[in-house]
This record gives C-alpha cells, structure tokens and sequence, in this order.
C-alpha cells in the first residue's frame, strides 16, 4: 500500500510506522474495550450488541477524524490544479496568437527538419 502513496523510502517508513502502531493499539483497545463491556454487562446477546455499538461509534469517530485531516489537503489540491489549468489557459492562448499573427502577415512559412543529433558531433 505504501510504495503507492510515495516513494520517498523514509517517508514510506514513517506511513508502515504510523499503520502499524495504530493497527495494534486498536487490537489492543478492542480487546480491552470487550472485557469491560463482558463483565459489566451479564446477558450474552446484550454483550455483543454493546461491543457492536461501542467500536461503531469509535469507527464513526476516527472516520470523521481522517475526514476532517485531509480535507485541507485536498482544497489545496484543487487550488493548484486550477493555478495549473490557469497557467496551461495562458500559454495555449498565447500559442494561438502567435501562430495566428504569424500566418496573417506572412504568404508563406517553411517549416526546416535539422538534424540536431548530427550537429552535436
């Protein structure tokens, strides 16, 4: 999952630290979250349905948590691919005068292939 998030080495690193630490520490919770749902609650059926509520309210909130982190990430994501399609406008439009001036003002226009390899040598 990490060599497609970055392939700086170090910063895949830190991401693999961050997964894991975060994978074990919810394993961790989970089953100290079941033991103290079991030995408040007595009936069997009502365990569960505790536990399911519980871990969905803490799965709710660390969605939410990620949401809320990366949106920044994001508005300034669409905010440099409009400056790209900004710059991108200007330079096909001034593409478009060029050759436009161009071709109003002169009859002809030769167009000459160099070999640019055979020069160097």
């Amino acid at each position: 999952m990490t060599p497609e998030l970055t392939q700086d080495y170090d910063e895949r690193t830190s991401l693999n630290s961050f997964r894991f630490t975060f994978s074990i520490g919810g394993s961790i919770l989970s089953l100290i979250l079941s033991k103290i749902v079991f030995s408040v609650i007595s009936d069997r059926a009502s365990q569960y349905l505790v536990l399911a509520a519980v871990c969905t309210v803490i799965s709710v909130l660390a969605l939410y948590g990620c949401v809320y982190g990366t949106r920044d990430r994001v508005l300034a994501a669409e905010t440099q691919t409009a400056a790209i399609d900004c710059t991108s406008d200007i330079r096909l439009d001034a593409t478009h005068k060029a050759t436009t001036t161009i071709s109003k003002n002169h009859a002809k226009i030769v167009v000459e292939s160099l070999n640019v390899k055979g020069m160097m040598s």
